[in-house]
């Protein structure tokens, strides 16, 4: 399985950078990569004085797969050898593979590189190639070809791991100092400072490309941590619907939005739930959350989402209020018709007539 590893590392590396990010390449890749390594520790760099690409030890030609583009993104952030934890999910190799997407201007120096790497899989190194000492890397292929048993074959196209997308210094003239005002204002539990960091945040994540903005994710990720987002959104109920609070809530979309609902399970009371339906309506990248929970068995919780769907006018929603329609609790039956009254299209209205 060594010869894939190279092919799959550089699929993933080269989904991750495409201008408009594959996710499902970068999911495929990352999955196959879990699957390939079953869960080893693995070491990936250069071996020896040859420095030839070596996997777990083992010398990997030129002529593998993969080989050279992964030999080239190692080489951009001087990195002499990765290695990493047993045990790595999909999802920490869809992070390792953002890192070597990257750019040096993001990751300006290997300690920059390890401290990224380190956060996603704990217990993981990065040995830093001495000046002068990594070799010239030919990424000449004309195309990848991956192969895992029991998976199609993945064919990608490596020149991406050329292209222009590499150099983002400015984009870390940027963000580093977005990164460090974000820092200081969640230290300071500061959220009025926040909101404007957030906000600023964002508008560089739309002025971005694929690959930066998978970055900008993760870095978001890292200054706002689970348990912070958890103690912003137990503020909500006291700070109100239009504070800063729900401000930075709002920016944080779906993790924050998870967190609210977390709430609407507990059924709090009635001001506090107006506040969290409030705010859960005014928040962009949900339609597919509220959706799947108005489904959900909980009564309240369904009322409720149907109540957010209502206000947002969730179009995406309407098969899924219309099968609430014949629900055994008065106050969702309620809901979910008056969310599809307030929708108002023909569908939402033939539904209206079929659940009579």
């Amino acid at each position: 399985m060594t010869t894939a590893i190279p092919a799959l590392l550089a699929a993933l590396i080269h989904d991750a950078r495409t201008a408009d990010v594959d996710a499902a390449g970068v999911e495929l890749a990352a999955t196959l990569l879990a699957r390939a390594t079953g869960g080893e520790a693995m070491s990936v760099g250069f071996d020896g004085a040859a420095g030839r690409l070596a996997i777990n030890g083992l010398p990997v030609g030129v002529e593998v797969p993969g080989a050279a583009q992964l030999a080239e993104a190692l080489q951009r952030h001087g990195t002499w050898r990765l290695d990493l934890p047993a045990g790595m999910t999909p999802v920490q190799w869809q992070g390792i593979g953002t890192v070597y997407a990257a750019g040096p201007g993001i990751y300006p120096t290997p300690a920059h590189v390890e401290a990224a790497v380190v956060g996603i899989a704990p217990g993981a190194s990065v040995r830093a190639a001495r000046e002068g000492n990594l070799p010239d890397a030919d990424t000449r292929l004309e195309s990848i070809s991956i192969t895992v048993e029991g998976e199609p074959a993945v064919e990608v196209d490596p020149s991406i791991l050329t292209s222009s997308g590499a150099d983002r210094g400015e984009l870390s003239s940027r963000l580093d100092p977005l990164l460090d005002a974000g820092a200081a204002a969640v230290g300071a539990r500061d959220w009025s400072a926040l909101a404007g960091v957030l906000e600023q945040l964002s508008r560089l994540q739309r002025e971005s490309d694929g690959a930066t903005q998978a970055i900008l994710v993760r870095e978001q990720r890292r200054l706002l941590p689970d348990q912070v987002v958890t103690e912003l959104v137990q503020r909500l109920p006291m700070e109100g619907s239009t504070s800063d609070v729900a401000q930075v809530a709002r920016f944080l979309g779906r993790r924050a939005a998870e967190a609210m609902i977390d709430l609407l399970v507990a059924e709090p009371g009635r001001a506090e739930r107006r506040v969290l339906i409030d705010v859960l309506a005014r928040t962009e990248g949900i339609d597919e959350l509220v959706t799947r929970h108005i489904g959900s068995r909980a009564p309240a919780l369904a009322r409720d989402m149907a109540e957010v769907a209502e206000r947002r006018r969730l179009e995406s929603a309407i098969p899924a209020l219309a099968a609430q329609l014949h629900s055994g609790d008065p106050d969702v039956r309620t809901a979910c018709w008056r969310a599809l009254e307030a929708i108002g299209t023909v569908e939402a209205l033939a539904a209206l007539n079929r659940g009579r």
